[in-house]
């Protein structure tokens, strides 16, 4: 939303070039360094939690975005501006980590292909959309604007959250193959399982559990704990991934991809932008 304005926004806060581009690097760093977190809480909680945990920072942080601009002194406005993209971060993080992972939750695998690829498309164009209003935006109406803009937004989505966006998890009660096989035993011998029953013995053999109404699909958490595995062994479980040679080649692909090359001082000072805050006399 802000790369557009970066040097624009340099000017304005009086900062060096790097320190506008920190807003949005520290944001980064915010979701990357919570992703396992929030994956691993949602994995033993649930999805919701970890949603409408995230929609809620990402309103506070855009209301402490929008309360730099008002600061006494452009050194202030820079800290609470740095201060509220970070809180944007932490309501980032579940977004980015849980949204695909959401969609395994509601649907069968040859129905997921799709759905996954309109979800990372949409996130891809929007990305580079929001960048196309917001410099206009920027242009004409401030940086301040850009932020007064989006916090309606978010709060929508938060309401959006909180009402359509129940739990995805489930727990199934395991079936073992003794019980199946029990219970087939006995249907056979009174003569009850027919070759169209077979695939309505597994279904009978576990408990069925009734269908939430509405209003308790509203609790922020549904109460259930859906391992039992230790947080510290599912924190180390996402690491053990990174064995996987296809997630080391992705991982050096998207690395280079944004790896930010050395730079070189311009021949006249004066045009150099790591030293916009500086005047041209000086």
């Amino acid at each position: 939303m802000i790369a557009p304005a970066t040097v624009a926004l340099a000017l304005q806060l009086e900062v060096p070039v790097k320190h506008v581009a920190e807003l949005s690097g520290y944001q980064l760093l915010i979701v990357g360094a919570l992703g396992p977190i929030v994956s691993v809480l949602a994995q033993k909680y649930g999805k919701r939690p970890q949603f409408l945990f995230a929609s809620v920072f990402g309103v506070i942080g855009t209301g402490i975005c929008i309360a730099g601009f008002d600061q006494s002194d452009l050194k202030s406005s820079y800290k609470v501006l740095l201060a509220g993209r970070m809180v944007q971060g932490i309501g980032t993080t579940a977004y980015e980590s849980l949204s695909v992972a959401a969609i395994g939750d509601m649907f069968f695998l040859h129905e997921r292909g799709l759905r996954t690829a309109l979800l990372v498309l949409t996130l891809a164009c929007l990305a580079s959309f929001v960048s196309i209003i917001g410099g206009t935006m920027f242009e004409h109406l401030g940086a301040r604007t850009l932020f007064v803009v989006l916090l309606p937004i978010q709060i929508f989505g938060l309401l959006g959250t909180f009402f359509f966006l129940p739990e995805s998890q489930f727990q199934r009660e395991e079936v073992s193959e003794s019980k199946v096989a029990a219970d087939r035993n006995e249907r056979e011998k009174h003569g009850e399982l027919a070759a169209a029953q077979e695939a309505d013995i597994v279904g009978r053999s576990g408990n069925l559990a009734a269908k939430r109404s509405f209003v308790e699909d509203l609790r922020p958490t549904s109460g259930v704990t859906y391992t039992q595995t230790s947080m510290l062994q599912l924190l180390g479980e996402i690491f053990v991934h990174f064995l996987n040679p296809a997630v080391i080649w992705i991982q050096i692909v998207s690395a280079v991809l944004v790896v930010r090359p050395p730079s070189y001082p311009l021949p006249n000072p004066q045009l150099n932008p790591l030293n916009l805050h500086h005047s041209p006399s000086s």
